[in-house]
């Protein structure tokens, strides 16, 4: 339904684009780099805009969301509804308060890659990038509290892929061992917002919302029978419940 464009590189492999260096090696001054120079990147992205495709831009830094939103702005200048183009922003790992309230203004819907909580945390928080950085990475509350919908992905195969490990992961955003620990607690949501992320939220994303990602009237039946409740099982057992059945336009699937 789209174009997606890569506008820097992997905050694990220090190639994200940052505005301030990577704490690793100490002393650094890499900050990563930008793949396109904005004006390039605006004048790639401005044909299949002007033909009404979506846009998805992949930044993981900073910097480079400053860059996808800059262009944003300037595709969405004369548009009367900018929130209906859901404009996307793929994994917005390192993020800053104030690109969560353009976030909003503009109508761009991000995806965090939510393993590189689980996954990558403790080597962010103590090596790449420092404790305030890292606890700022997916920030799936700040985005709730700004009314901006959002969805979780895995990436795969940089985080294995699975919605209820997701759920599990921005719900408790432990990182696993050694020493397991919550990183950024304030970016912790509830179960039910964690289920929003991989359900109507992502179809959302998707512009798919009419037809998945809730069980209504018209829409296609496509849901799992779960094992257990994830609203009453404790959150760091979630990513464990088994699917017992799977349906698809209201037919159970056999696997």
């Amino acid at each position: 339904i789209g174009v997606k464009f890569i506008a820097d590189g992997s905050t694990q492999g220090l190639t994200a684009a940052l505005n301030e260096p990577y704490s690793y090696p100490a002393g650094t001054k890499i900050k990563g780099s930008l793949n396109y120079q904005t004006e390039t990147l605006y004048n790639a992205v401005k044909p299949y805009f002007d033909q009404g495709w979506q846009i998805a831009i992949h930044a993981n830094g900073d910097s480079a969301i400053d860059q996808a939103l800059e262009n944003y702005s300037k595709l969405l200048d004369k548009v009367d509804n900018p929130q209906a183009r859901r404009l996307r922003i793929e994994h917005f790992t390192i993020t800053k308060p104030e690109q969560l309230v353009l976030t909003k203004k503009l109508g761009v819907v991000p995806g965090f890659t939510i393993g590189h909580v689980h996954y990558w945390g403790e080597p962010f928080h103590n090596q790449i990038v420092g404790a305030a950085r890292a606890n700022r990475i997916d920030p799936s509350a700040s985005m709730k509290k700004e009314g901006v919908r959002f969805a979780y992905h895995s990436d795969s195969p940089v985080s294995p892929y699975g919605p209820l490990k997701y759920i599990t992961q921005g719900v408790t955003r432990v990182w696993q061992s050694p020493f397991e620990r919550v990183l950024g607690p304030e970016e912790r949501i509830s179960v039910d917002d964690a289920i929003r992320a991989v359900t109507i939220d992502a179809a959302y994303q998707l512009m798919s919302d009419h037809e998945v990602g809730s069980l209504e009237v018209g829409k296609l039946a496509d849901f799992v029978v779960l094992e257990k409740n994830p609203r009453t099982t404790p959150p760091a057992q979630i990513s464990e419940i088994k699917v017992l059945e799977t349906w698809m336009g209201g037919k159970r699937q056999q696997w």
